[in-house]
């Protein structure tokens, strides 16, 4: 039977590679060349995109050049929790009641920002779990979030884990009161009916879970981007059902964000992308409007994707090759780097990428036209 307990104390953070080596799962091979981004002008400063590779890096052009060699790992706790609760989802803690960093690293309770010492909030505890893994996290409501993270984690440990071994994320059902959810509630049984996932996974409601063994996912190096850098991701990606050829649906297209709470362009760069758009016959797609099939469909036989800065083009991991996609990127919540988790899709799977820095820079119909131009030449 389920119970209403006061929060459990925690006692502390520690990384997930101060309990153990973990289990390699993926390499993704020697370092090599990056694929560049396309200069949407001449002479592109493309400094604060390099910098986003690794913000934390004394040398953020290095990590921009070339593929960094990463490894993916397994590690295991005995005898840990794990938390399904608005801001805290995905929280792990050990048997010593101590958080591990990396998998809880987006986590944005309060709480958790402070990191001193802190109570859980009361929530109900569950009935003990058997041998489990998760691999969401705190954004899980997040599309990219759910599509990079918690479903390419999810399906590689169901390519190697026993049966035996329950799957855990969120139910988006259950789990949805106190999140911001970006994407329509049926793409979630949609997007594990197409990981083959539907009748493996457990779906969990709020709530803190026991759990005699528990295994998660991270990576070295360890900023959370560089996952998609190993070749286990990829090969789950490329093993998927093909998309159905859809002809109704146009090859060159503009994303445009509506109704959304941190609209990533100004009204002067929405009526200058809108201008653009109709001098090129290109037409405004909302994904928010459009099911997992068509969305798929659409990115995978895209020509010409143009896109603020959202979670949306985490459909470039379904994307053809002939793709080429243009990123209207600013520096977002006073970060002085670009946030560069799509020109790092882009690059991993040879899709042509060029980005327009609009930080502090006014988008101009003459600059757009021009960037558009030099990505269908290249």
């Amino acid at each position: 039977m389920d119970n209403d307990e006061t929060g459990l104390q925690i006692a502390g953070c520690r990384s997930a590679f101060d309990t153990g080596a973990g289990r390699l799962v993926s390499l993704s091979g020697p370092s090599r060349p990056r694929p560049p981004p396309l200069p949407a002008f001449a002479d592109q400063d493309l400094d604060r995109l390099a910098a986003g590779m690794d913000p934390y890096a004394a040398s953020p052009r290095e990590q921009y050049d070339v593929f960094t060699p990463t490894s993916l790992r397994l590690f295991t706790l005995e005898q840990a929790w794990l938390v399904i609760y608005p801001g805290l989802d995905g929280l792990i803690v050990d048997r010593e009641r101590r958080v591990i960093e990396e998998p809880s690293c987006f986590c944005r309770h309060a709480l958790y920002r402070d990191r001193t010492l802190f109570r859980l909030p009361a929530m109900t505890v569950h009935p003990s779990l058997g041998e489990a893994f998760a691999g969401f996290d705190a954004a899980w409501t997040n599309y990219y979030h759910w599509l990079a993270y918690a479903l390419l984690r999810t399906g590689i440990a169901a390519t190697f884990q026993p049966p035996s071994m329950e799957l855990l994320l969120p139910d988006i059902m259950r789990s949805a009161e106190g999140r911001h959810l970006n994407y329509a509630p049926r793409l979630q049984a949609d997007s594990l009916a197409l990981f083959g996932l539907a009748d493996r996974v457990r779906l969990l409601g709020d709530g803190l879970y026991p759990v005699r063994r528990l295994h998660f996912f991270w990576h070295t190096p360890r900023m959370p981007e560089n996952f998609l850098n190993t070749t286990a991701p990829h090969m789950l990606l490329d093993r998927l059902e093909p998309a159905l050829p859809r002809p109704d649906l146009p090859a060159r297209f503009v994303i445009m964000r509506r109704n959304v709470h941190d609209p990533r362009l100004t009204e002067g760069d929405v009526a200058v992308l809108e201008d653009i758009a109709g001098k090129n016959d290109l037409p405004l797609i909302d994904l928010a409007t459009c099911d997992l099939a068509t969305q798929r469909a659409l990115f995978h036989q895209a020509e010409l994707v143009i896109a603020p800065h959202g979670a949306g083009l985490a459909n470039l991991l379904m994307s053809g090759r002939r793709t080429r996609v243009l990123e209207l990127n600013r520096c977002l919540d006073g970060q002085q780097h670009l946030r560069s988790c799509f020109y790092l899709i882009a690059s991993r799977r040879n899709i042509a990428y060029m980005t327009l820095d609009l930080t502090g820079t006014p988008l101009t119909g003459t600059l757009l036209q021009n960037a558009i131009d030099r990505l269908l030449a290249a």
